[in-house]
């Protein structure tokens, strides 16, 4: 791993996730401020500091241009990482309960397991929320929906980035954009990973972050944008919003394997 960004607004005194990281991890944070927050932070670490209410879907696209061709980890600010019991994937008993908080060693394998998928057909790797039961797999890279936390490999991301159309993320009030950020990867015939093995706690709708622009309007807009995308693939089933989003049912697999038949049309045509 290159780098370690942590998107921050608003929490410049509350930094769970940067906090809680080992020493030489710390050193490869850059943590991505807005200019009328730059002088409350002093962290010691990089800073990358971008123009003020942008909202969150052009920081993110300044972050992957500035991520470029390394290894780099994309983590919300507010994040605290859980280790799951290896039991639940035939291995020994590795805890006393069924998951904990990261020590200091889980970070090291964690990231190490995740440099390790980042190779060949795999661009984004990342944790899995912790409130979800158990999977049956200790990893795999057979659907999408990563997001809060999650590795990128920029020589192969960075060359089908420029593929796709960011326009819409001048606006400052869509949200969302995770959402069509696994979708364009496996849309393009490329991997995404999740551990279940490793996972992570956050609050949403916690003060600070995108909490402080965050409408049901901005997660609307965004949602269309997904929807007008990627039809055949997404499906609203409440207009209810939960944890930020409305309930949705996305066909992750479907998509990949389409995308699969797709290049072996275009292969041979």
């Amino acid at each position: 791993m290159d780098k370690i960004y942590i998107p921050t607004l608003g929490r410049h005194d509350n930094q769970i996730t940067y906090n809680a990281l080992p020493d030489k991890w710390k050193k490869l944070v850059i943590m991505v401020v807005q200019k009328k927050e730059e002088h409350l932070y002093e962290y010691d670490c990089e800073y990358l500091v971008v123009d003020n209410d942008i909202g969150i879907a052009k920081t993110r696209d300044i972050i992957h241009r500035h991520g470029g061709i390394s290894k780099y980890f994309v983590v919300d600010d507010d994040l605290i990482f859980v280790r799951r019991n290896a039991k639940y994937y035939g291995g020994a008993s590795n805890m006393e309960m069924s998951k904990r908080d990261f020590i200091d060693n889980d970070y090291d394998e964690m990231i190490e397991s995740i440099d390790e998928k980042l190779d060949g057909n795999v661009v984004l790797v990342g944790p899995r929320l912790a409130f979800l039961p158990p999977a049956q797999e200790r990893y795999w890279d057979t659907g999408g929906g990563q997001y809060n936390a999650y590795a990128l490999n920029g020589e192969v991301f960075s060359k089908l980035y420029e593929e796709i159309d960011w326009s819409w993320v001048d606006d400052t009030t869509i949200v969302c954009e995770d959402i069509l950020l696994n979708l364009e990867i496996l849309s393009r015939g490329y991997k995404i990973g999740k551990f279940d093995e490793f996972l992570y706690n956050t609050k949403f709708g916690s003060d600070g972050g995108c909490s402080t622009f965050r409408t049901d309007n901005s997660i609307l807009t965004g949602m269309n944008i997904v929807k007008e995308k990627f039809k055949d693939y997404v499906t609203v089933l409440s207009e209810e919003h939960k944890q930020g989003q409305p309930k949705v049912r996305i066909q992750w697999k479907k998509l990949y394997m389409d995308s699969q038949v797709s290049n072996i049309k275009e292969f041979y045509m």
